[in-house]
């Protein structure tokens, strides 16, 4: 296993669009997953989508329609990880707003200093549908249908949805939202040093940085 660059909004890979897995899950699919997992828990997320870290470079037919998910209990959630290939999304109900915040977009609030080693994300509120299903198939390959409503695991299918069809949540915001998580999110990139942003692929960038194994990291700290 191993820890994969992320790409930083506004990196053009965040806008590209994944395509269907055709075959079932592969073996080289689920060492995809099991990276993207390290990729994931390193950043201290709860979720994360195959255009954030894929490098077309390995796999040249895809970016494959992929994303995870894992949800602590503190936040209402049994800490296992989901795994969704192929997944399809029905909403509906009525609007309901969210505060959402996402990995591409790292930031710390505006005017704060940016220690070394920490960091957050940048979060603005986002109107969503309150009910969710999902059908996908789970890391073994197997089908599954999952239903949520009202709650994190209901906005995350749909935060993660949106990634794989190239989309962020930034695009859903205010345009006053939109340019205060904007705003925070170059003070971040601004401010930081190099080395707090090693594990990130910023958009001027044309290549990625190599991944980190698992087995060379010590602890989980923050990039």
């Amino acid at each position: 296993m191993a820890v994969l660059p992320v790409y930083v909004e506004p990196h053009p890979a965040l806008r590209k669009i994944a395509k269907t897995v055709v075959g079932g899950v592969t073996a080289k699919l689920q060492e995809l997953m099991d990276d993207m997992l390290e990729t994931m828990q390193y950043h201290k997320g709860v979720g994360i989508a195959i255009t954030q870290v894929f490098d077309d470079s390995q796999i040249v037919e895809l970016p494959p329609r992929i994303f995870l998910l894992q949800i602590p209990e503190s936040l209402g959630g049994d800490n296992k990880p989901m795994y969704f290939v192929n997944p399809v999304i029905t909403t509906s109900g009525k609007l309901v707003p969210y505060e959402e915040g996402c990995l591409s977009v790292p930031a710390v609030s505006v005017g704060e200093k940016v220690p070394q080693g920490e960091k957050g994300i940048a979060k603005g509120v986002v109107m969503r549908p309150e009910k969710v299903s999902v059908s996908y198939l789970d890391y073994d390959g197997n089908p599954q249908v999952m239903e949520a409503e009202n709650c994190l695991l209901a906005v995350a299918l749909q935060h993660e949805m949106k990634h794989l069809d190239g989309g962020l949540f930034i695009d859903l915001l205010s345009d006053t939202e939109r340019a205060r998580v904007m705003k925070e999110h170059r003070e971040y990139i601004k401010n930081s040093n190099p080395a707090d942003l090693k594990m990130y692929v910023l958009a001027d960038q044309q290549e990625k940085v190599e991944p980190v194994s698992s087995l060379a990291k010590s602890g989980n700290p923050a990039p």
